[in-house]
């Protein structure tokens, strides 16, 4: 029994194994077909319904053990196990109709083993001879009854609560439908009866209402069409006016855009006016406030050196100039002089510029000769026989005609200054003339000499160059303020 216990039985729906009960594998063949036939099986015998020929009866009754019987088929000799004692007699019946059947069925050539190996035959010791029969038999018992039910079987004892309770609750589905159904038909009886219990008359008198109500509500509904009609009608109108308004407004809106642009286009060019105008307003003060004399002529100073616009005017042996660069800023200065003299209408007595840049010279009248004498204020570096004995030379008559020259407009400048302040022009006394920064006397500014005598540029002239630069900034300063 504990090797059977071990056969692999497992319950269809949580597939964990079972153990079968022993009232299953002790089943009387009346057991067996009780359980198939309840279920309606298509594998369901009954002997009653089979004719047994009487020899093979005659053959069964004869046999007294059933180890004799004999089957042909050697299939039908593994499927079969001894029953107990107090079967026999069950299956000796059963015996009676296995004989039967397999004799029909050799005749028919058909053989049905699945009802041989659902039953058990044993010997009278009551010793199992194959326990796997057994278990084939309960195995195709519980594939019979799964066949003819919605589960499948064995089934264990928590499935089987599960189930249950699952087709409890379908159950009581089930009755609440039913119940909403009596209902449903009983309140439809109770308005059959009385719909049935009306009178003909009452029956005449609602039909009778309900013609008339009809014939209102076909009136009515008349007049809605009609003035469904009218209203179409007034929408259309309506509509034709709405259009009509709308090209109108979207007419007026576009030449308002129009407007609203030209006008912003306008102001954006006003505004681009107002700018340029500020603009060039700001630059005309710059302008005005700008000393055109000062930019074209700068003066400055460069450690020992007198510079104008950048042209060093001086030499010594540590820091040696060129003379092209020394003529250079000469003529600078004589343009500067002949400038000022000129916009200011200050003619000179006995001297006349000639601004040629780098070749620039100065003429002064010769009052015995009465002519004009040319003095070359540049220097071409060429060998003099002159620079032997130091005779002046006419570069060194240039640079004294420069002293006088600005010693002349110096005072002229003072003359102007007089008529400006509406002074006698008679009163022609030293402290009427302007102060220079640094005094100048015939050759000399400063006690420093301007000639070179034919050397080259030292140190000393250097200096004098300096300050004579000093001087002419501060008179073109003052002279600027008379142009402007």
């Amino acid at each position: 029994m504990s090797h059977l216990n071990e056969q692999i039985l497992k319950c269809q729906n949580c597939h964990l194994p079972l153990q079968i009960d022993t009232s299953l594998l002790d089943l009387s063949i009346a057991q067996r077909n009780l359980l198939i036939n309840s279920h309606g099986n298509q594998y369901t015998f009954k002997p009653s319904g089979f004719k047994i020929p009487n020899v093979r009866l005659q053959r069964l009754n004869k046999v007294k053990d059933l180890k004799d019987i004999k089957f042909k088929n050697p299939l039908f000799a593994d499927s079969f196990v001894v029953l107990k004692n107090e079967n026999l007699q069950d299956s000796l019946d059963v015996g009676k109709y296995i004989e039967s059947s397999t004799s029909i069925d050799s005749e028919s050539g058909i053989k049905d083993t699945r009802l041989l190996n659902s039953l058990k035959i044993g010997d009278a010791s009551g010793d199992y001879v194959s326990l796997s029969a057994q278990v084939s038999s309960l195995t195709k018992i519980f594939n019979i009854l799964s066949e003819n039910s919605n589960f499948d079987h064995p089934i264990c004892q928590e499935c089987c609560n599960i189930i249950i309770e699952k087709m409890q609750g379908q159950f009581d589905e089930v009755l609440k439908e039913r119940d909403t159904y009596q209902q449903f038909i009983k309140q439809i009886e109770e308005q059959k009866g009385n719909f049935q219990e009306t009178s003909l008359t009452e029956k005449e008198t609602e039909f009778k209402t309900l013609l008339d109500e009809r014939e209102i509500l076909l009136k009515h509904l008349q007049e809605l069409e009609k003035k469904d009609e009218q209203l179409d009608k007034d929408i259309g109108l309506i509509q034709e006016m709405f259009e009509g308004k709308k090209v109108k407004t979207e007419e007026i809106m576009l030449r308002n855009n129009n407007k609203d642009l030209d006008k912003l286009r306008f102001e954006k060019e006003l505004r681009s006016l107002n700018c340029q105008y500020e603009s060039l307003l700001h630059n005309l003060d710059q302008l005005r406030k700008l000393n055109v004399y000062n930019e074209t002529f700068k003066i400055s100073h460069e450690g020992p050196f007198g510079t104008i616009n950048g042209l060093r005017l001086g030499g010594f042996d540590d820091v040696p100039v060129s003379w092209k660069e020394i003529n250079a800023a000469l003529g600078q200065v004589i343009l500067l002089l002949y400038t000022i003299s000129t916009r200011l209408d200050l003619k000179l007595d006995g001297y006349k510029f000639q601004p040629l840049g780098s070749f620039s010279k100065i003429m002064k009248f010769n009052k015995e000769t009465e002519d004009w004498l040319i003095f070359e204020a540049y220097s071409d570096e060429s060998f003099k026989v002159g620079k032997i004995f130091r005779r002046e030379s006419n570069f060194d008559k240039a640079m004294e005609c420069l002293l006088a020259t600005i010693r002349q407009l110096v005072v002229k400048l003072a003359t102007l200054k007089k008529v400006d302040n509406n002074v006698d022009n008679n009163s022609t006394s030293e402290q009427d003339e302007l102060e220079l920064p640094y005094s100048i006397y015939g050759d000399k500014i400063n006690s420093l000499s301007v000639k070179l005598y034919g050397s080259n540029p030292t140190l000393e002239w250097t200096t004098a160059m300096k300050l004579l630069l000093t001087n002419i900034k501060w008179l073109l300063a003052y002279a600027s303020s008379k142009l402007n």
